[in-house]
């Protein structure tokens, strides 16, 4: 069996993009207070970012070992990609949200295997590769170590060159959750952002919620409507006058379960695990 080299995905400064994203998908979710127009695009996007993949398109994401690194501890995964035609060859791409330069490639002229795995072609890569980003190798897997903060999303897609076929996913190294009585809470952030979106599971369906938020004693609340299947997405832009930084705890409270979650924000809270 040969070994697989993995490359590293950190953070991305200013890079050129290899194209603009999809269009915007246009995707039902509350928040706390109107949103500025960039994060409310953001929270769409992040919350339908899998609505972009092609019919039966999908990515199991089969973590292989943390390694703990001056830049972070580095997560180490798989890709297995089902559903994207064999016969092509493919760019992965990653999105930041709070960036303007849209998706950005780290691997190239890529293929799969016919169980699904992503490999390299060598002496088939692009002359544009630029350190950060990788060809690959030979009928090795292309195992990207991810770097990421608590509750930070990394989203990804996987395009054919032809532009025929994408599937986009995402894995979260280091995820914010809580349960309670059978109800779950999970914290997705942005690494540029103070923005969070709170998702809830496991509530009643169309149960209307009490949402209870505070930082340095400073309380918000809202009602918060599940959909059929129990399920809610809740944006906050947490800030509290004269603070760089603070810790927000929030419950959901239905008729049978309040979880409660809490999650840091303000300049120093996006720290690489």
């Amino acid at each position: 069996m040969i070994a697989a080299r993995p490359f590293h995905l950190i953070r991305i400064a200013a890079a050129a993009a290899f194209f603009l994203l999809a269009q915007r998908i246009p995707f039902a979710f509350q928040a706390q207070v109107p949103l500025p127009k960039e994060a409310n695009s953001a929270v769409q996007l992040m919350l339908g970012w899998e609505k972009q993949s092609a019919a039966g398109a999908k990515v199991e994401a089969r973590e292989l070992r943390r390694t703990p690194g001056e830049e972070g501890t580095g997560v180490a995964y798989r890709f297995v990609v089902t559903g994207v035609p064999a016969d092509q060859l493919y760019t992965l791409m990653v999105w930041e949200p709070g960036t303007d330069t849209g998706e950005v490639p780290i691997g190239y002229s890529l293929r799969l295997t016919p169980n699904g795995l992503i490999c390299g072609m060598e002496g088939n890569c692009t002359p544009t590769c630029v350190a950060g980003m990788n060809c690959g190798i030979l009928n090795e897997p292309l195992d990207p170590v991810i770097v990421a903060a608590k509750g930070e999303r990394r989203f990804l897609s996987l395009v054919s060159n032809d532009g025929k076929s994408r599937v986009s996913f995402f894995v979260t190294p280091f995820p914010i959750t809580a349960a309670a009585q059978g109800c779950n809470l999970n914290v997705i952030r942005a690494a540029r952002s103070s923005l969070a979106v709170i998702q809830g599971d496991g509530f009643a369906p169309a149960e209307d919620l009490d949402i209870s938020n505070s930082s340095y004693g400073e309380p918000h609340s809202s009602v918060v409507r599940t959909d059929s299947q129990g399920h809610f997405d809740f944006a906050v832009l947490p800030f509290v006058a004269g603070k760089r930084n603070g810790v927000t705890r929030l419950t959901a409270k239905g008729k049978r379960c309040a979880p409660s979650v809490q999650f840091e924000w303000g300049v120093d809270a996006m720290k690489l695990q």
